[in-house]
């Protein structure tokens, strides 16, 4: 099934039977490349980043989990409700931008993503955020987290690994004497509000 992306970056090399030339963002600007997914997950060994972002995709095919070797996933402003179960297959992971999205939940297997560093979950909609932050915590290795645009239970910062050193935090409804107090308690974090 093929569909239809805005490429800013693909780096599925071996995709196909000749190099690609890698395009700068001018020459992408406003051009619409057809990109077949299944040839991405076929050739799975040799797909490291993947942008999908801005295109008002519902629904993640499962398959992408497949993409063993996937360093740097990017499903940015779409209309994902949920992320497949097996999400968590994607233990090379280091950095995943899911903002702009409805996640009501994160799937369990999320916390098998070790080696994420990481995460934006800026301008989440229709959000479980005992969920998200419980599943959070579980994220060790986790350190840049990007909250921004959303309004949440701001106690739930405290359910956040300890070894964070980079929050995010711009226009959401955390006061100031509480990130005052977190901070005391985090003292390697840095926090931009």
């Amino acid at each position: 099934m093929l569909y239809k992306f805005i490429v800013l970056l693909i780096f599925c090399s071996a995709i196909f039977a000749e190099p690609i030339k890698l395009l700068n963002e001018k020459e992408l600007s406003g051009k619409e490349l057809f990109f077949d997914i299944s040839k991405a997950i076929d050739k799975k060994d040799n797909c490291f980043r993947l942008c999908l972002g801005g295109q008002n995709i519902a629904e993640l095919n499962s398959d992408i989990c497949n993409l063993s070797r996937l360093q740097d996933l990017n499903i940015s402003q779409n209309a994902f409700r949920v992320l497949p179960e097996n999400f968590g297959n994607l233990q090379n992971l280091t950095e995943l931008n899911l903002s702009g999205n409805k996640f009501a939940r994160l799937p369990e297997s999320f916390t098998k993503l070790q080696n994420l560093k990481y995460l934006d979950l800026s301008s989440l909609e229709h959000t479980d955020w005992d969920n998200i932050f419980q599943t959070l915590s579980g994220l060790n290795n986790l350190e840049t987290l990007d909250l921004s645009f959303n309004k949440f239970p701001f106690h739930f910062l405290n359910k956040l690994p300890l070894e964070l050193k980079k929050l995010i935090i711009s226009e959401t409804n955390v006061p100031d004497e509480f990130i005052k107090n977190f901070k005391q308690t985090r003292i390697q974090i840095e926090v931009i509000k």
